[in-house]
C-alpha cells in the first residue's frame, strides 16, 4: 500500500488526473491506465492484502474512479488503437469514445486473465483432491470474485458516460458485472472442469441417498447450486445444465428401478412405497437443491410412479371407490394428487363410478315403480339422492373442500339425461319443483331448515343435477305461490332455500328477484299495510287480513265466475281500497276473489266431544254460511235466490263442500238425506245444518287456491290475446316486457284510446333498439295491462283500447 501511494505521488500526470480541476484539457493515457490497472489488480486479489480495507481501500477506489472518469471523458494523448478498428469507424470518431472502448476491452482482458491464471489453476489443483475439496474451493473463489466485481463496478461506473454525451446507440458495451459473469461462464465451459465439478456434486448426492443426511454436505451443495444459478449459459444457467438436469435423469432411473420392485406386491403396497419415495425425495430436494428444482423433482417422480402406471392402478381405484374404504382412498388421493394427470384420471374414474352405479340403481328403481304403477319420478328422485349420499364418504376422503362435487353432479346429470324412464326436457324440472313443494309443506311449522338440513340439501342436490333447469325456474314460483297463499310455509325456510339455490349460480337473477318479492309481499309488505289499516279503521268485529301482491311477480290468476260477496266483507274491501290509494297513490289495486280465504267457527252442542270446528272457506262459501247464521234450514231454491248469485253452480259447489264434511245436510223431497253431490237445483230439496259433522279433525279445509297456469301464446291476429301473461325467464326478456308496458302506459295517458296498430307503431318508435318488442311480446304486454285493469278493450267493434282512469 505504501508503494501505491508513492507511485501515485511521483506521477505528476496521475496526481493531476485525480486532483486537478475539471477544466484540465488533456492527459497521457498510459500513466493513467497503469494506475487504474494497479488498483484493479489489488481489487482482484483483495484477500491477499490485509491493509486493503476501511478508509484506505475507499480512498484508492475513489482515486481509481476519478482517473477512469478522466480516461473516458477527456482527450488523452497516446491512446492505443482498438483491436478492431472497424468498430471505431462504425460509430463516432471522438477521442473520448475511442478511449472508452479501449478501457472496456482492457477490463475484459483483465478479468479473463485473472480467471485463467489464478482461479482456473486453483480449480485444476482442487479437482485432483477427494470431494468436496473442489466444491469448497469453488464457493470460496466465487465469493471472492463477487466481492471484487462489486468494487470494480464502482471504479468503472462512469464508463458509459461518453455514450450518453455523444448519443451513441446503447448495447455496444456491457456493464462491469455482466462482463465478469460472462467471463466466469466461459471458464465453466471447460469440459474437464464441468466433469470434475459434477462428479463431486453427485458423489455428495449419492452419499446423502445411501447414508444418513449430513447438514454440512447439504450446505455445500446448496451454496454451489446458488453460485451456479447466478451464471447464465446458452440455454438457462449453469445450475440447470450441470446439476438439475443430471439430477432429474438419475432420479428417473432410480424411480423406474423402484417401480419394478414395488409392482411385485399388491397395489396397496405400491401406493405406500410410492408415497414414501415422494416424501424422501422431496425432502432431499429441499435439503440439497435450489428452491426452483423442487417442483421439477416432484413432477419427474409423478411421471414415473403415477402417469406411467395408471393402468396398474385403474382396477384398484374403481373398487375402492365403490367399497368406500376411506383409509385406502385417502392414501390413493395423496398419491394421485401429486400429478395433474393422476388427479384428472382419479376424477374421471370417480365420475365413471357415479354413472355406473347411478344408471344401474335408478333404472332398476324406475322399472319396479313402473311395474307397480307407482310414481316413477318420485322414486327416481329419491334414488338420485340416495346415490349422491352413497358417494359422499369417498368424496370426503378426497378432501374436505368438495373438490369432487362437480364430478358427482356431472355423473348424476349424465344418468338423468340418459334414463329412458324420464323426460329431462319436458317433465323432470317440474317434478323436482313438486318434490321441493312436498318437502316444504311436510315440514312442521316452526321447524327451521337448520334443524332439518338434510331435506333442504336434498332439494338443492336435485336442482343441481337437473340437465335443464328452465322448467324448474318456471314451475317453482307456482308452487311457492300455492304455499304462500296458504298457511303451509315458514318464511325462514323458504328464504333459505331460495338463497341456497341462487348460490349455486345456475339460476337467473330474475328467479331470485321473483321469489324474494313474493316472500316480501306476503310477509313484510302485507303485514305492515294490514297493521296500518287496522290501526286506522279500528277493526274489532272482524279479523280482516288483506294480502297485497305485486302483480308482475305473481302468477296471473284466471278470474272466478261472478260470485256474491257478503256486505260486511264488501265494505271492508272498499275501505281498504281507499286506504291503499292514500298510502300508495301511484299504485293500482284490484281484488282477486279466487285467492281470498277465511276461517269460520262452527260451534257444536255441549254433548259433542269437541266444542267447535275451524272451517277454512273461500269467498263463495261466505254467503251460504251467513244465511245459515240466520236460519238453520233452507229450501234449496230459496237459498240460492237469497245468496243473490246469478251463477247457481258456484252456490251448489259451496253447499256440496259443506255437505261433504257433514256441516250441512241435503234432504230430497220426502226427507230422505241425499248422499251424492248436488248437480242441479232439485225441486222440493232442502238444506239444513248437519247433525253429524266430521269431528275427526279440528280443522276442515274447504277452499284451496288452484293455480291454473297453462301459458297460451300463439300467432293469432292482433285482436286475439293470450289469457295468461307470458313467463319472462331471462333478464333480457324481462327488460323488454317492462319497457313495453311502460311505453304503453305513456301512450294511453297521452292518447286515451288507440288501436293495436297505433300502439305498436308508437312503442316501436319510442323503444331503444335493444328493447324493441315483437308483435307477440306487444300482445303479451297489452294483455298484462288488461288483466290488471289498467286498460280495457272497447266493445264497440272498433278494435281499440282505452285507459282506465
Amino acid at each position: 500500500m505504501e508503494q501505491t501511494n508513492h507511485d501515485d505521488v511521483s506521477s505528476a500526470e496521475v496526481a493531476r488526473a485525480y486532483s486537478g480541476s475539471l477544466g484540465a484539457s488533456s492527459f497521457q493515457f498510459t500513466p493513467l491506465w497503469e494506475s487504474v490497472d494497479y488498483v484493479c489488480s489489488i481489487i482482484l486479489s483483495w484477500y491477499d492484502f490485509p491493509d486493503f480495507k476501511g478508509g484506505e481501500a475507499l480512498q484508492q477506489l475513489v482515486r481509481a474512479y476519478t482517473i477512469v472518469c478522466r480516461l473516458v471523458s477527456s482527450p488523452c494523448a497516446g491512446c492505443p488503437p482498438l483491436a478492431r478498428p472497424s468498430v471505431e469507424g462504425d460509430i463516432v470518431t471522438a477521442a473520448e469514445v475511442t478511449q472508452s472502448l479501449v478501457v472496456y476491452s482492457r477490463i475484459c482482458d483483465m478479468i479473463r486473465k485473472r480467471l485463467d491464471t489464478v482461479v482456473g489453476m486453483r480449480f485444476r489443483d482442487a479437482a485432483e483432491q477427494p470431494p468436496p475439496r473442489l466444491l469448497e474451493d469453488y464457493i470460496v473463489e466465487w465469493k471472492r470474485f463477487i466481492t471484487s466485481v462489486n468494487m470494480l463496478k464502482f471504479v468503472f461506473s462512469y464508463l458509459h458516460g461518453p455514450w450518453q454525451k455523444y448519443g451513441v446507440p446503447p448495447g455496444l458495451m456491457q456493464s462491469t458485472e455482466v462482463i465478469a459473469l460472462n467471463k466466469w461462464s466461459e471458464m465453466l465451459m471447460n469440459t474437464n472442469f464441468q466433469e470434475a465439478l459434477t462428479n463431486q456434486i453427485f458423489e455428495l448426492v449419492a452419499m446423502d441417498r445411501h447414508h444418513h443426511p449430513n447438514m454440512e454436505r447439504a450446505q455445500i451443495l446448496r451454496e454451489v447450486g446458488h453460485a451456479l444459478g447466478v451464471v447464465s449459459d446458452a440455454r438457462s444457467n449453469w445450475y440447470v445444465t450441470l446439476v438439475e438436469e443430471r439430477y432429474l435423469r438419475q432420479l428417473t432411473d432410480f424411480c423406474k428401478l423402484k417401480t419394478e420392485e414395488m409392482k411385485l406386491g399388491d397395489v396397496e403396497h405400491y401406493i405406500e412405497e410410492a408415497l414414501t419415495i415422494f416424501r424422501d425425495e422431496t425432502e432431499r430436494a429441499i435439503r440439497l437443491l435450489a428452491q426452483s428444482s423442487i417442483q421439477p423433482v416432484v413432477q419427474r417422480i409423478a411421471e414415473v410412479l403415477i402417469n406411467d402406471e395408471l393402468s396398474f392402478l385403474d382396477e384398484f381405484i374403481s373398487s375402492e371407490i365403490v367399497k368406500n374404504r376411506v383409509t385406502q382412498l385417502r392414501q390413493l388421493y395423496s398419491l394421485l394428487s401429486q400429478s395433474q394427470v393422476g388427479l384428472r384420471h382419479l376424477r374421471d374414474e370417480f365420475k365413471k363410478c357415479v354413472i355406473e352405479k347411478g344408471r344401474r340403481e335408478i333404472n332398476e328403481a324406475c322399472e319396479r315403480a313402473k311395474n307397480s304403477n307407482t310414481g316413477v319420478y318420485q322414486v327416481a328422485l329419491e334414488k338420485v339422492i340416495s346415490v349422491y349420499r352413497d358417494f359422499q364418504l369417498p368424496m370426503k376422503a378426497f378432501g374436505d373442500k368438495g373438490d369432487f362435487e362437480k364430478e358427482l353432479i356431472d355423473g348424476l346429470h349424465n344418468v338423468l339425461t340418459a334414463c329412458s324412464y324420464l323426460d329431462p326436457q319436458n317433465m323432470l324440472g317440474r317434478e323436482v319443483a313438486r318434490f321441493a313443494h312436498n318437502e316444504l309443506i311436510s315440514r312442521k311449522l316452526g321447524v327451521r331448515c337448520e334443524e332439518d338440513e338434510g331435506n333442504m340439501n336434498n332439494i338443492v342436490i336435485l336442482f343441481r343435477v337437473l340437465p335443464t333447469k328452465n322448467l324448474f325456474v318456471e314451475t317453482y314460483p307456482m308452487y311457492l305461490c300455492s304455499r304462500l297463499l296458504s298457511t303451509e310455509y315458514v318464511v325462514e325456510n323458504e328464504r333459505l332455500l331460495i338463497q341456497e339455490i341462487t348460490q349455486t349460480g345456475e339460476c337467473t337473477r330474475d328467479f331470485m328477484n321473483k321469489c324474494a318479492t313474493m316472500l316480501n309481499d306476503v310477509g313484510e309488505v302485507s303485514e305492515r299495510l294490514s297493521e296500518q289499516f287496522r290501526e286506522k279503521a279500528g277493526l274489532t268485529d272482524l279479523n280482516f287480513h288483506p294480502t297485497v301482491l305485486n302483480s308482475y311477480f305473481w302468477p296471473n290468476f284466471l278470474p272466478e265466475p261472478e260470485m256474491a260477496i257478503p256486505g260486511y266483507l264488501q265494505m271492508k274491501l272498499l275501505e281498504f281500497g281507499k286506504f291503499f290509494q292514500d298510502v300508495c297513490p301511484r299504485r293500482h289495486i284490484s281484488y282477486v276473489n279466487r285467492l281470498s280465504q277465511g276461517v269460520l267457527r262452527f260451534n257444536l252442542s255441549d254433548a259433542s266431544p269437541v266444542q267447535g270446528l275451524d272451517i277454512c272457506v273461500g269467498v263463495r262459501h261466505l254467503p251460504v254460511a251467513e244465511l245459515f247464521n240466520c236460519c238453520a234450514e233452507w229450501e234449496l231454491q230459496e237459498l240460492i235466490q237469497s245468496v243473490g248469485n246469478d251463477n247457481s253452480n258456484s252456490c251448489l259447489s259451496a253447499i256440496n263442500d259443506f255437505a261433504k264434511h257433514g256441516i250441512l245436510d241435503i234432504h230430497e223431497e220426502g226427507g230422505v238425506t241425499l248422499k251424492s253431490h248436488l248437480r242441479e237445483v232439485l225441486p222440493g230439496c232442502r238444506v239444513s245444518i248437519g247433525r253429524t259433522p266430521d269431528i275427526r279433525n279440528r280443522k276442515i279445509v274447504l277452499h284451496e287456491t288452484k293455480l291454473d297456469r297453462e301459458t297460451k301464446v300463439d300467432g293469432a291476429g292482433s285482436s286475439d290475446f293470450s289469457p295468461e301473461r307470458y313467463d319472462v325467464n331471462t333478464t333480457t326478456e324481462q327488460m323488454v316486457a317492462l319497457s313495453t308496458q311502460a311505453t304503453l302506459i305513456r301512450a294511453f295517458k297521452s292518447e286515451g284510446t288507440a288501436s293495436f296498430s297505433q300502439l305498436f307503431e308508437r312503442v316501436e318508435n319510442e323503444s331503444p333498439a335493444h328493447l324493441k318488442p315483437s308483435i307477440q311480446q306487444m300482445k303479451v304486454a297489452l294483455e298484462f295491462l288488461i288483466s290488471r285493469e289498467f286498460v280495457r278493450r272497447n266493445e264497440d267493434g272498433t278494435d281499440t283500447f282505452s285507459y282506465v282512469t
